[in-house]
């Protein structure tokens, strides 16, 4: 992925700052609605240009209307996600009261309340002070991605370079990991455990099972035959799916599934 790439990643996120402050700023409701569903094709795009974007978009969108709403400049939250991106000007730097304050979970319900929440009408020159402190934060969360996306393939060529070695593919996963811990690949913390040592990896994240059909009150109460027998015609499968808090967490999980299941690649392309 070049510096081109990042270009039109640059531009979906223009094209998405003014279309949320425009959403803030209008009376409508109607148009504040219309901006909320053309933002949702945005953020799709956005995804369709990396998978990674789930968490910088989500971080931009929530400081637009955050910062709105408040009359905060709402940096505090480049910090709560985990991103970490550091901000020169002083007069961006987190606010004390809500780098302190728990933030709401972040849900499309609650989105939309916040999307919606009624504000004081902006002047010209604070919404020119938005835009310059939102840019900012722009050009902050795509050069934090720049670097991510750069980690991540050094990462992978690490592991390619060893990959293909009958050596490395014949030791178990935690010899892997300790292998490729050696090589950089991961951070991992030895816990002097009793009895033995025991090996973590450095990486949090929760697993869920989702399934987009439900039995009805009636089908629940059937035999177990009849209830499997409803499973294979209507292919009902739960699936296990993954919670990340942010891109670092996302590059260790696919990095250790690559190691986890042996797989064997090529040359990096990322």
């Amino acid at each position: 992925m070049s510096y081109e790439d990042f270009d039109k990643l640059k531009a979906m996120y223009t094209q998405l700052i003014e279309l949320v402050c425009y959403s803030k700023e209008t009376d409508s409701e109607d148009e504040k609605i219309d901006c909320l569903l053309k933002m949702f094709q945005i953020v799709r795009a956005c995804l369709k240009f990396s998978p990674y974007t789930h968490f910088y978009t989500q971080v931009l969108i929530d400081i637009i209307v955050k910062t709105y709403n408040t009359k905060v400049f709402r940096s505090d939250l480049l910090f709560k996600s985990q991103i970490g991106v550091f901000i020169e000007e002083t007069k961006y730097s987190p606010n004390d009261f809500f780098s302190e304050l728990e933030e709401d979970e972040y849900t499309t319900q609650i989105l939309l309340l916040k999307w919606v929440q009624e504000i004081d009408k902006i002047s010209a020159k604070k919404h020119n002070e938005y835009m310059k402190f939102f840019e900012n934060i722009r050009d902050l969360l795509i050069e934090n991605f720049i670097e991510k996306k750069t980690d991540l393939k050094e990462r992978l060529e690490l592991i390619s370079k060893y990959s293909n070695n009958s050596l490395v593919r014949n030791l178990s996963v935690p010899e892997k990991l300790f292998l490729y811990e050696t090589k950089r690949v991961f951070d991992i913390h030895y816990v002097n455990t009793k009895p033995a040592h025991a090996l973590f990896l450095d990486t949090k994240f929760k697993t869920k099972y989702i399934c987009d059909t439900e039995l009805s009150f009636e089908e629940r109460r059937l035999d177990v035959e009849k209830i499997v027998e409803i499973m294979k015609e209507k292919h009902i499968v739960a699936e296990e799916v993954y919670e990340l808090q942010n891109a670092e967490e996302q590059i260790r999980f696919e990095l250790f599934k690559v190691i986890q299941n042996n797989f064997k690649i090529g040359r990096a392309h990322v």
